[in-house]
């Protein structure tokens, strides 16, 4: 799940924070995400219509994963 979006102030970058559950499937969905950055952006390059497109970078959300370490599921 996409849980927040972050734009550089010069539109360079776009950091996109996902949330991923359960914990351990993180690292295959963070190297799908990067194995296909290319397309998101392509489709993000064709649906903004401005000068300069961010480049996408991904991070995850840790809120997840500091509440299972803080209530236990």
């Amino acid at each position: 799940t996409v849980t927040q979006t972050r734009t550089s102030s010069n539109l360079e970058w776009v950091d996109i924070y996902v949330s991923v559950y359960p914990l351990s499937e993180r690292p295959a969905v963070l190297k799908f995400l990067e194995q296909h950055r290319t397309i998101f952006q392509a489709k993000m390059n064709g649906a903004l219509h401005i000068r300069r497109t961010p480049k996408i970078r991904f991070h995850t959300d840790e809120t997840l994963a500091n509440a299972e370490e803080l209530f236990p599921v």
